[in-house]
């Protein structure tokens, strides 16, 4: 089972990686049972992923005793979905496999399986409702993440709405999932009722799923302010200035607010390499008209007198907030 806190692909923003927070919770091992496909081991508690090309391979199977097919259609529920992959090829597969999942949740909730040895159905179910309950109860930060951290680089290139589209996609037959199988459990129907939201705001692949995304990094950039300058030096200013280029960031710099001092910075070996000295710097995005960047920027100052950038941090600000 993935996770929207997992997200765990890289949204590869023009040069940005934002991964989506870690922390895959899934399933213990599960038992086996004869004629299923190999069931992933536990790394450090953890259920291992199948290769995602090799999939839910042979879990519809028809063949074999009621048992194997319940335990093939646990597996489906445990694997999950993939939301990784950057093309329409991966767009298509994850459908595919959202709809396999889907169908695997509506037979386990069906009654079909009620032969199924009771103790059998009991331990799987305790399972699936552990991970649920963990799961449901991550919702609200996934969405404030993706509302936050992922909103402001909207724009960056012209797939990301769609992959945080497929993660939330992903994400919403999760919560079909936990709401079917175990229906008025405390937390479940509100956490899929604000996924659901999500994703109609979302709508679709594309040009309506980067829009919203937009619209919601617009939302943040009017929250973020200019930090103040500490200090106001036009030399210093100026050694910013070469700085930001020769460390490649682009655009026009709007504004300078130098902060703090100069500190010493030395290499692992303890020896002095130089000076360092932060200041927020705005700037237009380089690569998105009427968008600004704030950079936290640390710059250093070597020995032989040479200034370029030490480290910096990126964040969209309004245009406006830039003052």
């Amino acid at each position: 089972m993935k996770s929207l806190e997992v997200f765990a692909i890289a949204l590869t923003c023009g040069g940005l990686s934002i991964p989506f927070a870690a922390s895959a919770q899934s399933f213990p091992s599960m038992p086996r049972v004869s004629e299923l496909p190999r069931i992933p081991e536990t790394v450090g508690g953890v259920l291992e992923r199948a290769d995602p090309s090799a999939r839910n391979e042979g879990v519809n199977a028809s063949s074999g005793d009621l048992t194997d097919q319940y335990m093939a259609d646990v597996m489906i529920v445990a694997q999950g979905t993939s939301f990784a992959g950057n093309s329409e090829a991966d767009d298509r597969r994850l459908d595919k496999e959202i709809e396999m999942y889907r169908a695997a949740v509506d037979r386990l909730a069906s009654g079909r399986y009620a032969s199924v040895p009771k103790q059998v159905r009991d331990s799987m179910e305790l399972q699936m409702m552990r991970y649920f309950d963990q799961r449901t109860q991550r919702v609200d930060a996934d969405i404030n993440f993706i509302k936050g951290r992922v909103a402001e680089n909207a724009g960056y290139d012209e797939r990301i709405g769609t992959r945080v589209y497929n993660g939330l996609i992903s994400l919403d037959a999760e919560m079909y999932a936990a709401n079917t199988l175990f229906p008025g459990r405390a937390g479940y129907a509100e956490a899929q009722a604000k996924v659901a939201k999500l994703v109609a705001d979302f709508g679709s692949r594309g040009g309506e799923a980067n829009a919203a995304l937009g619209e919601l990094g617009a939302e943040q950039a009017a929250k973020v302010k200019m930090p103040p300058a500490t200090t106001r030096d036009p030399a210093l200013e100026a050694m910013f200035r070469r700085a930001f280029k020769s460390g490649g960031m682009g655009g026009e710099i709007l504004l300078i607010n130098p902060r703090g001092g100069w500190t010493v910075k030395r290499n692992s070996l303890g020896r002095v390499i130089g000076e360092t000295h932060d200041a927020a710097i705005a700037a237009t995005n380089p690569k998105i008209e009427g968008v600004c960047n704030l950079y936290e920027f640390t710059m250093l100052k070597e020995t032989n007198g040479q200034v370029t950038r030490d480290s910096h941090t990126t964040r969209r600000i309004a245009c406006e907030n830039v003052k």
